[in-house]
């Protein structure tokens, strides 16, 4: 089988013994796994609903007129462009996330580091507490 990526595949089969629902889970057992549109005859609906079930976006009856098809794609390519929309979307939240939480245990650590120098008198144990904690916030191995 040739090596492709199709963002859609629009089927319609009119052969004896072979059925859309055939077509599609062979494209499944070889790892095609994009949206379907299957146009389909009138009488085959149970075929169309396997179909549907092994995956299939959407179905048009044969024959149809070209703006179904324009449509049914249509549809599919909003769908496709929200989808990607919403994971980019979502990679963006959870690096905002990370970068919040870094920056929290940072102030955390400054924090803690004020309440820990505020009662030192002694300068040497001061600037050994303030070296600490820069090594803590800087992630280095030595200061």
């Amino acid at each position: 089988m040739p090596q492709f990526a199709p963002d859609a595949i629009i089927e319609y089969f009119n052969l004896p013994g072979l059925s859309e629902k055939d077509l599609h889970v062979t494209l499944v057992s070889k790892g095609v796994n994009v949206p379907v549109i299957v146009l389909s005859r009138l009488g085959t609906e149970e075929d169309v609903i396997q179909t549907f079930r092994l995956g299939a976006f959407d179905y048009l009856i044969w024959p149809m007129r070209e703006a179904e098809v324009v449509a049914a794609v249509d549809r599919f390519l909003n769908q496709m462009c929200t989808r990607r929309e919403r994971e980019h979307l979502t990679r963006q939240l959870k690096e905002t996330s990370n970068e919040l939480q870094q920056r929290l245990n940072e102030l955390e650590l400054f924090f803690n580091l004020g309440k820990a120098v505020a009662p030192i008198v002694n300068q040497r144990a001061l600037f050994d507490k303030i070296i600490e904690g820069a090594v803590r916030v800087t992630e280095t191995d030595i200061g």
